[in-house]
């Protein structure tokens, strides 16, 4: 069983970093673990990921030393269930509106007694080879990492409640879905978005779990360490985009192109 590093850097109040990755790619997460990011956010919500291709980049993963967390896309116990048996370190789960569904998303995430989680020997318990199946669920509900995505009207209404949900490790705010529940899509700097990402931070604060984010094109990743964000999250694509733009300016400017 494996200890969660990422999980240990979070406790030990150590800011960190991950990569998002949307494709069944799995030397992009060997690259992303030689460069250094702290974590991998392998979306299966927005991406074509099926469990079988996610499994593959949890083992790239696991090769590099990157801690492998898998976004699913839906809150519902089989599908968290199915992506966790890949070896994940750690569930993100979107739309979380309520405490109740923050519960059903931990109760789905974790084994008795914590949850309910299905049990058998897959690949997240070594195929049940090396520990006594009781001591592999113990160790599991202690390093795994259970997440819940804000990113609606409703669930800033109801994030004291959520926040104090049992089991839920930290959230992340999803600014994008945010600012398009709220009528202003992709408006990240309107003043309902930031009144309610303060309403979020505020609370996330109080509840003493971590907090994660999207560091967008052109922002400083300080701005959003100064505001007690631990967890930063960039975009594999995003960094391919900036970095191409980059050389195709310089190289046209240097052969006079277009």
């Amino acid at each position: 069983m494996y200890q969660n590093k990422l999980k240990a850097k979070i406790r030990e109040g150590t800011p960190v970093v991950g990569c998002i990755i949307q494709m069944a790619a799995p030397p992009l997460v060997e690259m992303c673990g030689l460069l250094g990011f702290d974590f991998v956010f392998i979306d299966a919500e927005h991406g074509p990921l099926s469990p079988g291709e996610c499994e593959e980049l949890v083992r790239a993963a696991d090769a590099r030393g990157i801690t492998p967390l898998v976004r699913v896309w839906e809150n519902r116990r089989g599908v968290i269930l199915r992506y966790m048996d890949t070896g994940a370190h750690g569930v993100i789960v979107p739309a979380i509106n309520s405490a109740r569904e923050a519960r059903e998303a931990v109760q789905a995430a974790r084994y008795f007694p914590e949850g309910r989680r299905g049990l058998a020997g897959t690949r997240a318990s070594d195929y049940g080879l090396l520990l006594p199946i009781g001591e592999y669920t113990r160790q599991a509900n202690r390093e795994n990492l259970v997440v819940g995505l804000i990113e609606s009207g409703e669930a800033v209404d109801n994030i004291e409640e959520i926040v104090a949900t049992e089991g839920l490790d930290g959230i992340f705010i999803g600014t994008t879905d945010l600012s398009h529940s709220l009528g202003v899509p992709g408006q990240f700097h309107h003043p309902a978005v930031e009144a309610a990402f303060q309403k979020i931070l505020r609370a996330g604060r109080r509840s003493k779990k971590f907090m994660g984010a999207v560091v967008r094109s052109g922002e400083e990743p300080r701005v959003y360490l100064e505001l007690g964000i631990q967890v930063l999250l960039t975009s594999v694509n995003g960094l391919f985009a900036a970095a191409a733009r980059d050389f195709l300016a310089q190289a046209r400017t240097m052969v006079g192109g277009k």
